[in-house]
């Protein structure tokens, strides 16, 4: 097998395991509260992670001037833990998806034009009105109808989706710098330590019952998380980035399937639409880089 078609089958295992988010959070559902829950998947995550790092000698001591960006990225990353859990809990997996797709589409614009000071191009501006209008569309279609029951889960998407695109930007001041597996293992620790601490705050109750299906739902979401983003990272390595991140779409799709196969999630032919619409949204930056993939 060609090193292409070979990282085209690791990014897809990544992106299904991604999807699996749902499944996992769905099993779970009431039985952890969504901060409890957060520092307790983060601390499974975190031990897969240490234990990879230290037997591959994968870490290095931190430069000064980059400690500042271990915290930001750390803190943002720890803040967009339990909104996913929530949402994916208490929505249809494929809507849920969808809103955070959507959300990370618009934040990294509105990023990249307030922080960056990109000059957004007509395409950008393009994806920036598909992304919207997708958002509109999965409101209208799946969530419209009971939205008093749906207001927090819905804002819990998209806080989820803006905080990964926030994550995603300025992980960049440091990822050049380091193993993967270390930015991911000092962001495990502030997950925990924050999520713990709002847990306490908020008085959270934890579940004790050790043995219960949530708590192997839980350790399995931990399992999972540590697979999807070591195997994205190592996907990464045998092809083309923007290739890879249209292959990692794919999660939308899993996780439609996923919500209809394990729980019978049926998605209103609007949120659909709106649906497709984001996933252009996505696709979108990526177009002038394949149209001259294609034409080599």
């Amino acid at each position: 097998m060609d090193k292409t078609r070979y990282g085209f089958f690791i990014l897809l295992s990544s992106a299904l395991f991604y999807s699996s988010y749902g499944i996992f959070s769905k099993l779970i559902g009431s039985d952890f509260e969504p901060f409890t829950q957060a520092w307790t998947r983060s601390a499974v995550s975190l031990l897969f992670f240490l234990a990879f790092g230290v037997s591959r000698k994968l870490f290095t001591k931190i430069r000064k001037e980059d400690i500042k960006w271990y915290l930001v990225v750390g803190i943002i990353g720890s803040l967009a833990v339990a909104p996913t859990f929530y949402s994916l809990a208490h929505l249809n997996i494929g809507t849920a998806l969808f809103l955070a797709y959507a959300a990370t589409v618009i934040t990294s614009y509105i990023i990249g034009l307030t922080v960056f000071k990109e000059n957004l191009t007509k395409t950008s501006y393009l994806a920036l009105a598909l992304g919207l209008a997708g958002l509109a569309l999965v409101y209208w279609g799946d969530i419209r109808a009971d939205y008093l029951d749906k207001v927090l889960p819905v804002i819990a998407a998209i806080v989820s989706g803006a905080f990964f695109s926030i994550w995603f930007a300025f992980s960049k001041k440091i990822s050049h710098k380091y193993a993967t597996v270390q930015l991911n293992t000092y962001g495990y620790v502030i997950a925990v330590v924050m999520n713990f601490l709002i847990a306490i705050a908020l008085g959270e109750n934890f579940n004790a019952d050790f043995s219960s299906s949530a708590w192997l739902a839980n350790i399995g979401y931990g399992a999972v998380g540590f697979a999807a983003s070591g195997l994205t990272v190592y996907g990464f390595k045998f092809i083309d980035a923007h290739k890879g991140s249209i292959i990692l779409l794919s999660e939308l799709l899993f996780g439609v399937i996923f919500g209809l196969a394990f729980f019978g999630e049926i998605l209103n032919a609007t949120t659909i639409i709106g649906g497709l619409l984001i996933m252009a949204a996505a696709l979108l930056p990526h177009a002038p880089v394949l149209k001259r993939s294609a034409q080599r």
